[in-house]
């Protein structure tokens, strides 16, 4: 046995994975989630929307609302699973109580549901949806960036965590609503550098809500040389 598979060995033992739903003790080896909220934590399926990834509730529509009149900076966006309270638990529990081990079980999520579409972007590099310097401090970790490196490792392509840098945005995004979303992101992201010689690119987040963020820094992105963005998130939520 590996050095490393060792030390992994060691971690399970000493300290038992806990169900990222339901925060119980997991059986030894067992998975990553228990067997009672793994069937809360749906996928999303077909239909869905060709450009944004969200649900459809139509098989006859191609495109969601927003889609349909909006044109989009990334060339299309896809998610894992449905945003409801489940995945909700996954990613606040992460984000808010420092459970960083939950990326283990989104980053399974996203490769079990997108690995196919994944390996035939065909992106030479994944860039992590950056936070701004104020976030960043208080959280001590960026959940993006982790996930991303899960990604990476997966599909052998290198993460480019310093490509782009987030300002501080004016407001809260979840305080606003569509348009305000957009004002509050304008020129909100800058690259670091003159250009970007990546031509095909994965932005990786953990949730995907209106897509403001993905097609504010997909624009600036495609600005400094960008051909091609796919957005890949855990979650997007259902269209009202």
């Amino acid at each position: 046995m590996a050095v490393d598979e060792l030390i992994e060995l060691g971690k399970d033992i000493l300290f038992p994975r806990r169900c990222p739903v339901c925060d119980e003790v997991m059986v030894f080896r067992s998975g990553l989630i228990c067997k009672t909220c793994k069937p809360r934590v749906i996928p999303v399926r077909q239909p869905f929307c060709a450009c944004c990834g969200k649900p459809l509730i139509s098989s006859e529509a191609e495109l969601c609302k927003i889609c349909m009149v909006e044109s989009r900076a990334f060339d299309k966006a896809r998610a894992a699973v449905i945003y409801n309270d489940a995945a909700a638990r996954i990613i606040l529990d992460m984000k808010d109580n420092n459970k960083r081990e939950n990326t283990d079980f989104i980053a399974e999520c996203i490769i079990e549901r997108l690995s196919k579409e994944l390996k035939m972007f065909g992106a030479e590099g994944i860039i992590p949806v950056p936070l701004d310097e104020d976030a960043y401090m208080r959280r001590g970790f960026n959940q993006s960036e982790l996930i991303a490196l899960k990604l990476s490792k997966y599909l052998h392509i290198p993460i480019y965590n310093s490509v782009v840098k987030r300002l501080k945005a004016a407001k809260q995004q979840k305080s606003l609503d569509l348009n305000g979303r957009r004002k509050n992101l304008k020129r909100s992201f800058i690259i670091q550098k003159n250009d970007v010689k990546l031509k095909r690119v994965i932005l990786v987040d953990d949730v995907y809500t209106t897509g403001c963020t993905a097609d504010e820094l997909s624009s600036v992105l495609k600005s400094k040389g960008v051909n091609s963005v796919m957005v890949v998130t855990f979650a997007t939520g259902v269209p009202k």
